[in-house]
């Protein structure tokens, strides 16, 4: 074996040389070299084993010039040869098999769809509708599904095919992670970024998502405490976002607040308690009554709310969770609020006056925010995010007749 690779590498060297020289290669021994260096190439062995050919090959093998055209993290299938480079940490989604509806990727801050026609249906109802991925503050938005993907610092948006196959999310990146979103009277997109509330133009249609320009910062969140970073957020019924922050520290001290934000009258403190990690960030119906919750003190809280003054009065408990976190929250048209208890895997209904109506679980434990959406509202989905061992992704509930109120626009202008 060693005989042949240097009367090989032999050959080559004598043809270089005769061309330097000016001299004719005879055509035989150009011919002879080029199989010998071909000959110690990596076949590809499952095109050879059902004898046939590689589209960029003559004898199913994969030419060297070619081997590093396939993009890193992408899985390519070609003629039976599958291989996945996998040279970045964040690779792009793609369609692995033509027409099956599945979306591979190599990383959980990338969604995989489920296959069409075989979405997975769990004993409780809940269905599948994207197996992986990390989705926080879930909003529909004309026709769409939209949230925040914190850990590759993203927003993808969605369009839910019901009875057909269905299709990849879009996605847009970011300049920082963001933790919510609100949709503005203009038509921009409000990002609650780290310590930011940033204003960010929607694509031009048919494009979805974000548009190419970079988000505007609106104003600064608490710039002087570095500790801290906006959690959880709405708007109101009149226009306003109200959002809180939390402890980004591994220390679990409460010094989060919550605001509100407007163009009228800017960023307002709210005389809430401080907390550790602010969320279930809802409004009721009429906008008189705000929820509100300290994740880490599996609380449910609610107050008085007076939109115009931020103003908020008689604190009081709403309802306490057992061995979860009461995460992302919203309000259905019969004023009851739908909260998602991270740690337990599940999604529970509370009556206005805080009893326990109903308890969802879902296939993946850490859900993040349930949401309303659909022409009627009638359909309500909740994001997850992934954990060692645990999955993240989108699934569809059977709200139980529930039906969801129209989101709340910003007054941006």
């Amino acid at each position: 074996m060693r005989t042949g690779r240097r009367d090989a590498d032999r050959s080559v060297c004598l043809c270089q040389g005769r061309r330097r020289r000016g001299e004719a290669v005879p055509r035989r021994a150009g011919d002879a070299a080029v199989a010998a260096r071909n000959a110690r190439r990596p076949a590809c062995r499952p095109a050879r084993a059902a004898g046939g050919r590689h589209r960029a090959g003559h004898d199913g093998r994969i030419p060297r010039r070619r081997r590093g055209r396939l993009r890193p993290g992408f899985r390519a299938v070609q003629a039976g040869h599958e291989r996945c480079d996998r040279g970045r940490q964040r690779p792009r989604v793609r369609a692995r098999l033509a027409g099956t509806g599945v979306i591979v990727a190599s990383s959980v801050r990338n969604a995989r769809v489920a296959p069409a026609g075989a979405d997975e249906v769990h004993d409780n109802g809940a269905v599948t509708l994207l197996a992986s991925g990390h989705v926080e503050s879930l909003r529909w938005h004309h026709g769409q599904w939209w949230w925040c993907d914190p850990d590759s610092a993203s927003i993808y948006t969605w369009q839910e095919q019901y009875g057909e196959a269905p299709v990849k999310p879009s996605r847009t990146r970011l300049p920082d992670r963001a933790a919510a979103l609100a949709f503005c009277h203009s038509g921009r997109v409000l990002l609650a970024q780290a310590k930011w509330l940033c204003f960010a133009d929607r694509a031009t249609p048919p494009a979805q998502g974000l548009g190419r320009r970079p988000p505007q910062p609106g104003v600064a969140v608490d710039p002087a405490e570095p500790r801290t970073g906006i959690s959880d957020g709405a708007a109101d019924r009149d226009g306003h976002f109200v959002f809180g922050t939390r402890n980004v520290t591994p220390e679990a001290r409460q010094i989060g607040s919550y605001y509100q934000y407007s163009t009228a009258h800017g960023l307002r403190r709210l005389a809430l308690p401080a907390a550790a990690m602010a969320h279930s960030i809802a409004v009721s119906p009429d906008g008189g009554t705000l929820y509100f919750s300290d994740a880490a003190t599996r609380r449910i809280m609610q107050c008085d709310y007076d939109s115009a003054a931020a103003k908020v009065a008689n604190v009081r408990l709403f309802a306490e969770v057992e061995q979860a976190q009461p995460r992302g929250a919203v309000i259905d048209a019969d004023g009851c609020l739908w909260s998602a208890h991270f740690g337990a895997g599940k999604v529970a209904r509370y009556a206005a006056d805080g009893r326990l109506l109903r308890s969802i679980e879902l296939p993946a434990k850490y859900p993040t925010q349930p949401a309303f959406g659909g022409p009627q509202f009638e359909h309500l989905l909740v994001g997850a995010m992934p954990q060692p061992g645990a999955a993240g992704g989108l699934y569809r509930l059977d709200a139980g007749g529930a039906r969801g109120l129209p989101g709340a626009l910003f007054k941006d202008r």
